[in-house]
């Protein structure tokens, strides 16, 4: 009877689970923001700024590989968000998106003029 277990709980994790989750997860990326929202009994709402952003990686497991799904994950200093279960060609295009939207962040800031100092060093 305990033999039965995993292949249970494997059939559940991969039929049943993915879309109850999938029809209570929602994520949406603005120009200054990733917003991810999930749950079935317990919603949580992650917003996470695309300035706070270091790192955007695509990760897969063996049986999300199989399924041809990927995981976003959105690294900042304070931890990591993760924008799970789409479809690879999804995947990269959020990845892509996500980057690029840094990218132009980053450029903005570095061609953003300095600050100009006013006063002499008689003051």
């Amino acid at each position: 009877l305990a033999l039965l277990g995993v292949p249970a709980a494997v059939l559940v994790y991969v039929v049943v689970a993915p879309p109850v989750f999938y029809t209570r997860y929602r994520y949406r990326i603005t120009d200054d923001r990733v917003e991810v929202r999930r749950g079935v009994l317990v919603i949580r709402h992650t917003l996470v700024p695309i300035e706070r952003v270091h790192q955007v990686e695509i990760t897969r497991g063996p049986i999300k590989n199989l399924l041809g799904l990927a995981d976003v994950a959105i690294t900042t200093a304070g931890g990591v968000a993760t924008i799970n279960y789409l479809e690879l060609e999804e995947a990269e295009r959020v990845a892509e998106h996500l980057n690029k939207l840094i990218g132009e962040m980053l450029r903005e800031r570095l061609q953003a003029p300095a600050s100009s100092v006013t006063g002499s060093a008689d003051e």
